[in-house]
């Protein structure tokens, strides 16, 4: 956890969350892709890993600096029922697109809205650049 605190703190958070969706991106066409066998699995569960404490780390704090000082805690308290929800959704999303079309059709669907999700961060709120 603490490298990427060190690192969002000296090249910028924004920046590092989105490498962190980025990795997850590629994580996820990597499933699609690869061969699958015990190797590549666990390297890519992995990588899943590092994606993971990258957002659960950094989404807090770019959130938090993007919000005013009074509005803080509504403001977590709408990220997390925002998390809740796109969970749950992607959950039942990627869910139905598993049963129906097979384990890459929902790693797919992972990587498009990972994708929107990094498009967002780089050409989202301009005035937060210094994130």
């Amino acid at each position: 956890m603490l490298p990427f605190g060190v690192l969002g703190d000296g090249l910028g958070r924004k920046k590092m969350l989105t490498l962190g969706c980025a990795l997850a991106v590629l994580t996820f066409m990597r499933f699609i892709i690869l061969p699958p066998n015990i190797v590549i699995c666990g390297l890519l569960f992995a990588l899943a890993g590092i994606y993971i404490v990258a957002e659960d780390n950094l989404e807090g704090a770019v959130s938090g600096q993007m919000e005013e000082e009074q509005h803080l805690a509504l403001g977590f308290g709408v990220l997390a029922a925002i998390n809740g929800i796109g969970d749950f959704i992607s959950s039942f999303v990627v869910g139905i697109l598993w049963s129906i079309f097979g384990f890459a059709a929902g790693f797919a669907f992972a990587a498009v809205v990972g994708t929107a999700g990094a498009l967002a961060l780089i050409g989202g709120n301009k005035s937060a650049e210094r994130l």
